[in-house]
């Protein structure tokens, strides 16, 4: 089939990402060469998978818990049959997986420290593969009251062998455990205490026991929803809301309100300190905000912007730096500065200025130090992408046809040499010269590992020269078998490849 192009993505991010994370989540798309359209949170568009369950409830209000790899969101939701309003949203972008993963970690390397006297911390590859088993062990106790870790030579001549329970697994991460509810606590607070009619589960961390069972506890023994899968809940709700905004025929018409995660304070330079934007307001949103000079004849008002939830403004991210400039000279006050600060669908901020006493919005800019890169910058890293697409096209070109040499030496063994009933029916002669040529190209392949495309194709059509230069002896049928079988054998390695 011919493939298919896409005109506009919609992309999922963690709810609790801020300002700067989702515009550059944009800038990535764009320098991909995609068109980000809409921007949605994992959480909201794990609920809006919901309506093709139809043992969920079409009324009440949803809890969606999501513990990732790398990132913990939890969002209550209010469902109206196909109609979604995130209530409240919470969470840390830094908690996930691979934290349980490094508190082990630590446990493990302090143990064989212990053990052998030996520390492994500045070893990348000792650190490397401890990682990976500690992620297979991880994922074992999800199941499994024990699992032990076996690894030979594993730094200095030593071997590691060490066993861990579920019990030390929890012992080890229980501040983070802790963590996680008193999130949960503040989301419900947040929605006013709430209580949830359905809870549903979303990243691979959610199967930690541990998790299931302080989730149960505290919301009375109620179970997680069935039927949903962790994994793909986010993309499948991502690619419904996708299908209904193209228009796609037959999409379920699932409309999404959500909200602005992160409270927005603004603060001039005279430290005054004043809420643009309220966390867990429904999204788009606008405020306006009239600013003023504080000196005769001032021509730039400067202000930042914090986005974040602490008290002490100084302690939240701080998204920009920003100054109206080209403010017409006249006395202290007079000056009437209207800012409307708007925070589109995809919880990005957006800024436009007016000065009220002329109208005028086009003699006031707005400059900014925020991360944000120029249409220039943002053509230029594009055209980078594809100069660099076009280097790895050319890279994988060599490895795509060095494969298909390789396959083939496999297919003509096992089906010209290794097999005898085929075997017989080749002659002494012509049974050796094929054994000559695959043994040549074996060896040419070792002489050469970093041969480019060309020769290898010239080595695969000489091998297959060879070998059709005996084929036409042995009949139409059993070419045709032969053929049939060199394909079913190249299908299968590829595949396990």
């Amino acid at each position: 089939p011919d493939p298919v192009t896409m005109e506009m993505q919609l992309s999922t991010v963690p709810a609790y990402f801020n300002n700067a994370q989702r515009q550059a989540t944009i800038y990535a798309g764009t320098i991909a060469g995609l068109n980000i359209i809409r921007i949605i949170n994992e959480t909201t568009a794990a609920a809006a998978c919901l309506p093709t369950l139809n043992m969920t409830k079409k009324e009440g209000n949803i809890l969606v818990f999501h513990l990732g790899g790398g990132t913990f969101d939890i969002s209550l939701i209010k469902r109206q049959n196909d109609i979604f309003q995130v209530i409240a949203t919470i969470g840390n972008t830094n908690l996930g997986g691979k934290d349980f993963n490094h508190r082990v970690m630590k446990y493990l390397i302090k143990l064989f420290k212990n053990k052998t006297g030996k520390d492994i911390r500045n070893d990348n590859q000792a650190i490397q593969t401890l990682r990976f088993e500690v992620e297979k062990i991880k994922r074992i106790l999800s199941s499994e009251y024990e699992a032990k870790i076996e690894i030979e030579s594993f730094f200095d001549n030593e071997n590691f062998s060490e066993k861990l329970t579920r019990a030390k697994f929890e012992e080890l991460n229980l501040d983070l455990f802790r963590l996680i509810m008193q999130l949960v606590e503040k989301l419900l607070d947040d929605a006013k205490r709430l209580t949830a009619d359905e809870i549903v589960f979303i990243g691979g961390s959610t199967r930690i026991p541990k998790i299931q069972q302080l989730i149960k506890q505290r919301f009375y023994g109620k179970e997680p929803l069935d039927g949903i899968n962790v994994d793909t809940a986010a993309v499948y709700g991502a690619a419904l809301q996708a299908g209904f905004l193209s228009g796609a025929k037959n999409a379920p018409a699932i409309i999404l309100f959500d909200i602005n995660p992160l409270r927005m304070d603004i603060q001039t330079v005279n430290g005054e300190v004043t809420e643009i934007i309220q966390c867990n307001r429904i999204i788009p949103t606008k405020k306006i905000q009239v600013f003023s000079t504080s000196n005769d004849n001032q021509q730039t008002i400067p202000f930042q912007i914090f986005e974040g939830e602490n008290q002490n403004i100084r302690d939240n991210h701080v998204l920009g730096k920003f100054e109206l400039n080209g403010i017409p000279p006249a006395p202290q006050g007079i000056p009437q500065i209207e800012v409307t600060f708007l925070i589109d669908v995809n919880g990005i901020l957006n800024m436009t200025a007016e000065d009220k006493r002329t109208t005028n919005s086009n003699n006031i800019i707005i400059n900014s130090n925020r991360n944000r890169l120029s249409s220039e910058e943002i053509n230029f890293m594009t055209k980078d992408s594809k100069k660099l697409a076009d280097k790895d096209k050319k890279l994988k070109e060599p490895v795509d046809v060095k494969n298909e040499l390789e396959l083939y030496i496999y297919s003509l063994k096992i089906e010209l040499i290794d097999n005898e009933k085929l075997g017989e029916k080749l002659s002494t002669d012509d049974k050796t010269k094929i054994e000559t040529a695959i043994e040549e190209k074996i060896k040419w392949l070792e002489l050469h590992p970093d041969a480019d495309a060309d020769d290898l194709k010239n080595h695969i059509n000489e091998l297959k020269g060879i070998v059709m230069s005996v084929l036409p002896y042995l009949g139409y049928d059993f070419i045709y078998f032969f053929f049939f079988s060199c394909f079913i054998i190249s299908f299968f390695c590829r595949f396990l490849y």
